[in-house]
């Protein structure tokens, strides 16, 4: 496992795993498609051109579906315009920006149906008006309000919550300003206001200091913004074929390309890069599995919660032994040009947290041997890649097989794949998963639709591919 690969030497910039892998994942599969548009007489150009269209709704549709999923471990406060924090600059300046677009909409090629002036026009820049001007209030509030440099302590669950025994240095004689809030991750009341103790220090007080007196709490930014940072992985496959599905009918409507066509010709690629995503879970951490059963002592298992129970799975003979472990959070000493400062080598893995949170292991210890669902997966994805490509050349009778024999055969595995998983609940559909929900459907929707299709194009007598 290594979240992070390298570092760019001089700029000290951190180069994720998840997000490096995903970038050779587009750029394999825009080669195979490529390749494969021109054995089909298609133009590879095209290929090209949808990949931008792909990157766009395929990424945006699955973080999207990732973070509905999983909405519970993001903060959304950054969104909560009602809050009253926007910048009185930025309002006046969004407000002028709306202005002028609305004034000089004629030269501006997507606004020309709305030329005249009528309630459509005027209900439409409203929308768009007020969503730029919110928009350039809260960017410019976080750019110039000292509060953005709050910071929340989040106590981890496994202490207890005493807010008031926060180390913190001496207030003195310094200028006293609001650093955070103290926050109880168990509370019920957990990010709201009803439940914040606020904590204040000098204005030149070390947020470092804070963590390493405080060693049962952890430090975080009051305004997160990782529901933007897709870099560090949180990317869900159904909710990037849907994106991809909607870019696919776009780019095929535009560009007056059969859509069944092009999706047959791109199939196999969306396996192949696939695969390089989950090589990007395995370096990543994410996706990790359960534990088998014989690995954890009876002891823990008496005092697990309900709601923990599902970080342990059965012990399944064969698959027992194809484990793996993650390490514990690590930090160097490293020197810049600003000092010595410490840099983190091992972010903490999701799955060492969520079992140090159920107290299977302690903070320091490594994870418990988990089933390497992400290995496994990206075996799996190779295996539908290879199959989708026999399918095309042997089986094959009318474009749209190939993507709807994909869009059948990938739910399956998904679907048996996901019992492996240990950081998925399951809350859905009699104790599945919200993925083997979504698989079942999929996998239904795809057969009957592929079945009644064939049928449908034989009656009408549609020639045979050869």
């Amino acid at each position: 496992m290594r979240r992070i690969l390298f570092w760019i030497p001089g700029l000290d910039l951190p180069i994720y795993a998840y997000g490096f892998m995903l970038m050779l994942g587009f750029v394999f599969a825009i080669l195979l498609a490529s390749k494969r548009a021109k054995q089909r007489g298609m133009k590879p150009e095209h290929i090209a051109d949808l990949a931008l269209y792909l990157v766009v709704f395929g990424v945006l549709g699955a973080r999207i579906f990732y973070i509905v999923e999983f909405h519970h471990i993001f903060s959304f406060a950054l969104f909560n315009i009602f809050d009253g924090k926007l910048s009185l600059v930025g309002l006046l300046l969004g407000g002028l920006a709306s202005f002028l677009l609305f004034k000089y909409r004629s030269r501006f090629k997507p606004f020309k149906r709305f030329q005249i002036l009528n309630s459509k026009t005027l209900v439409f820049f409203g929308v768009i008006g007020l969503l730029l001007t919110l928009t350039v209030a809260r960017l410019l509030y976080l750019v110039t309000d000292t509060s953005v440099l709050y910071h929340r302590v989040i106590l981890r669950p496994y202490a207890k919550f005493y807010p008031d025994t926060i180390k913190a240095s001496s207030m003195g004689s310094s200028a006293i300003r609001e650093m955070g809030v103290v926050s109880d991750r168990n509370s019920p009341d957990f990010g709201k206001e009803v439940e914040y103790r606020r904590l204040y220090s000098p204005h030149t007080y070390d947020f470092d200091s804070l963590r390493e007196s405080n060693p049962h709490y952890d430090v975080e930014p009051a305004w997160e913004f990782s529901v933007f940072e897709v870099w560090k992985g949180g990317l869900v496959f159904y909710g990037g074929i849907i994106g991809g599905v909607l870019a696919g009918i776009l780019f095929a409507f535009r560009r007056r390309i059969p859509f069944f066509e092009l999706a047959d010709t791109v199939a196999p690629a969306i396996m192949l890069g696939l695969a390089f995503g989950r090589v990007g879970c395995t370096l990543n951490g994410c996706c990790w599995g359960k534990i088998p059963d014989k690995f954890v002592p009876s002891t823990v298992l008496k005092t697990l919660n309900e709601e923990d129970r599902y970080l342990v799975g059965k012990t399944i003979p064969f698959l027992s032994y194809l484990t793996v472990r993650f390490p514990p959070a690590k930090t160097e000493q490293v020197f810049t040009s600003e000092g010595s400062v410490k840099r983190v080598v091992i972010p903490e893995p999701p799955g060492h947290e969520a079992q140090v949170n159920a107290g299977m292991i302690k903070h320091e210890e490594w994870t418990l041997p988990v089933y390497a669902t992400q290995p496994l997966n990206i075996v799996k994805a190779l295996f539908i890649c290879f199959l989708v490509l026999l399918y095309g050349r042997r089986w094959k009778k009318y474009h749209g097989d190939e993507i709807l024999f994909l869009g059948t055969v990938y739910p399956i595995g998904r679907f048996l794949t996901e019992f492996l998983r240990g950081d998925n609940r399951p809350e859905y559909l009699f104790g599945l998963t919200v993925s083997q929900s979504v698989s079942i459907f999929v996998a239904f929707g795809c057969f009957v639709f592929w079945m009644l299709r064939r049928r449908h194009l034989r009656k009408k007598g549609v020639r045979v591919e050869v």
